[in-house]
């Protein structure tokens, strides 16, 4: 028995032995909790009783599961959309928050909002939570605790100037409240953080943050949220500050870098905030929301030369991107945002012939990798090796987002190639992919290397947010289920590569049989019936088949 900082013994159990191995359990219990110990030896004392304790533990955990069971053509594909990426997202991501690549135990602002996106399809009080939690680690000023740890009901972690962070908590919102109808969350009170703001020479702080005795609505946290993020440089953009989503850009926003990526996402955000706002009353902030959405729409129209978006421009009006150098980021939520379809389709066609590597199952973030030889810094990616991690590596995350916009502008089969190339169940599938691939083939890597030293080989596993995204790739981007409330429409994007698909589900009492196929003409049957696609929750139980009619160039 060892005692830990903080007061904390742990003892080792001994529960079984074995010839040439013993078997034992680790635990932790308070300074002085012989009691404990004890109340432990008696519920472990046997191997039945641990087996029994397992299979407790198993069945309150497939309780928050989904019960969408699907079957698809794809073998791979079906395994890891019925079990393995739920359980990634809920159980690595939100109630362990580790991994063997990744053992902080932390939550990430963005990155637990990211996986509840996925949750709430299917454990929505889950997602309700984590969400009240989040806005809980919000600053007075608007910006967020990029990460922290709880310790004694005190919260320590960073505070940044990553600027993408906060949005995550409006689109989410927004998001939950579309698919629960649950607008009672919107009036709930919550408090802030409240510390020195940084100052000028800081680019993050670690601090043990103080609550603030100042509450406001989840509503008005939103509102915050999205307001400090209204602040555009030169070109109409927003400024990128201490990086957006790839963390890795951290120098690209000094002195008043703007980010074309940030644009579409705050788009986004605005648009799907601006009828909360007005059905809250808050008609000024829905008015505002609107405009300002409406121009920054025609400021990332403006963000594409040679056949692509930029990524970013530096301080000193710079583009980061055109030429050789793609990013995969602003070309899928060119398409995902809603902009023009003609540059949207140009950009993700330079993508897919740029940075996908069909041979060893990747798909890069970006091209070229960036280094330290130009005149100007990106920022930390550049001490990453060329292909590895965010530096032209593919980080998943990414790549899953570029399915997700070829699916959004009817490229159905390449997202579906782009989804089972990088599926690891499938990467796995013989002695040699296995090897050169050298993870888990069930669950998400975070990145996979590009280098030419070892191309397709698993770098961070397990502990990354693309087994959220990757779920809602294949069930609602390909398979096309939309749930809103008491009703729920499916607008499958079939094509050779995904031809048919059958799914199960039971909610709010309903239970649905859907088997969708290509077919002659697009058409929907209800039990026999012929109908529009709208379907709703009424206590019955249903059979319906879907015919898709696809152009030719996709059969």
């Amino acid at each position: 028995r060892v005692t830990l900082q903080g007061g904390c013994d742990v003892g080792f159990l001994i529960r079984r032995e074995y010839p040439g191995m013993t078997g034992f359990l680790l635990g932790a219990y308070p300074a002085g909790g012989e009691a404990t110990l004890g109340h432990i030896r008696r519920v472990y004392h046997s191997e039945e009783a641990f087996s029994a304790c397992g299979a407790a533990y198993e069945s309150r955990l497939t309780s928050y599961l989904p019960n969408l069971t699907v079957k698809l053509p794809d073998a791979h594909l079906a395994v890891m959309v019925n079990d393995y990426l739920p359980r990634q997202a809920l159980v690595c991501r939100l109630f362990g928050r580790t991994g063997f690549f990744q053992s902080g135990g932390a939550y990430g602002f963005r990155d637990q909002l990211q996986d509840c996106l996925a949750i709430l399809r299917f454990s929505p009080q889950t997602a309700k939570v984590h969400i009240l939690r989040a806005a809980s680690h919000q600053y007075e000023e608007g910006d967020v605790m990029h990460w922290w740890h709880v310790l004694r009901g005190i919260s320590q972690g960073v505070r940044s100037r990553y600027t993408d962070d906060r949005l995550w908590l409006p689109y989410t919102v927004a998001e939950y409240l579309s698919i629960t109808e649950d607008r009672d969350i919107l009036d709930i009170r919550l408090p802030y953080l409240t510390s020195r703001p940084l100052s000028d020479r800081e680019h993050d702080r670690y601090e043990k943050a103080e609550r603030s005795p100042y509450r406001e609505s989840l509503y008005s946290h939103c509102a915050r949220a999205i307001e400090i993020s209204l602040t555009f440089g030169k070109h109409g953009l927003p400024l990128m500050g201490g990086g957006d989503w790839n963390d890795g850009m951290n120098k690209v926003g000094e002195n008043g870098g703007e980010s074309v990526w940030l644009g579409m996402f705050l788009l986004m955000v605005l648009e799907a905030f601006a009828p909360i706002a007005a059905s809250q009353g808050d008609l000024t902030g829905a008015v505002k929301y609107r405009r300002v959405a409406g121009e920054l729409r025609e400021a990332c129209e403006r963000a594409f030369a040679d056949g692509q978006f930029l990524r970013a421009y530096y301080g000193d009006g710079t583009p980061l991107g055109g030429g050789e150098t793609i990013d995969i980021l602003p070309q899928a939520f060119a398409a995902l945002a809603g902009l023009s379809r003609e540059k949207a389709a140009s950009g993700l066609a330079k993508a897919w012939k740029r940075l996908f590597d069909r041979e060893h199952g990747i798909f890069k973030l970006l091209t070229p990798p960036y280094d330290r030889s130009g005149d100007h810094d990106p920022g930390y990616i550049a001490s990453y090796p060329a292909g590895v991690r965010e530096n032209g590596g593919q980080y998943t995350h990414a790549a899953v987002w570029g399915a997700m916009g070829l699916a959004a502008i009817g490229r159905h089969e390449e997202a579906a190639v782009l989804l089972r190339t990088i599926n690891p169940a499938a990467l796995c599938e013989t002695p040699e992919g296995s090897h050169r691939y050298s993870g888990e083939p069930y669950y998400l890597a975070g990145d996979v290397s590009a280098s030419p030293n070892f191309p397709g080989r698993c770098g961070w596993s397990l502990y990354t947010g693309a087994a959220g995204w990757y779920y809602l790739a294949v069930t609602e981007g390909l398979m096309g289920f939309c749930f809103a409330g008491d009703s729920f429409t499916v607008t499958p994007r079939l094509s050779a590569e995904f031809p048919c698909f059958a799914a199960t589900f039971t909610r709010n009492g309903t239970s649905y049989t859907v088997l969708a196929t290509i077919g002659n003409v697009t058409a929907y049957r209800l039990d026999g019936k012929n109908v529009n696609n709208l379907f709703y929750f009424d206590k019955n139980t249903h059979l319906l088949e879907i015919t898709v009619e696809i152009s030719s160039d996709l059969r």
